[in-house]
């Protein structure tokens, strides 16, 4: 249950500052209370972690608020596989996701497998 929990933080923080940004705040922050600023300065440790740019929806979004960012490696995962499929329903094919994630393609058919994505053999 924590780790449904955590990695929906994360899906939903990626919803707002990308995948990557995420990535970076789960690993400079992981396991920690963090206070969000409403306005964060080009100069603030969070944005040296995720980059200025991501800031602002940050800030948009959870401003004046404490989040607990996640901090198992299990909600990094689960943001990366829920983006695995995204892109194979949008189009991608298996081969171009296995090299885009540095995965095979067994792996990949897995991942989609997993969420019934590829509805009998893709």
């Amino acid at each position: 249950m924590m780790a449904q929990r955590s990695s929906s933080m994360a899906c939903a923080l990626a919803d707002h500052i990308g995948h990557t940004a995420t990535v970076r705040l789960l690993r400079a922050y992981g396991g920690r209370r963090l206070y969000i600023p409403v306005t964060i300065a080009p100069d603030h440790p969070i944005a040296a972690a995720i980059g200025y740019r991501a800031c602002e929806p940050l800030a948009q979004r959870w401003g004046g608020k404490r989040l607990d960012i996640p901090a198992d490696q299990t909600a990094i995962l689960n943001m990366r596989n829920r983006l695995i499929v995204d892109q194979y329903l949008g189009g991608e094919p298996v081969r171009s996701l296995a090299r885009r994630y540095g995965l095979s393609p067994r792996m990949i058919r897995k991942v989609l497998d997993a969420v019934g994505a590829r509805g009998g053999g893709a």
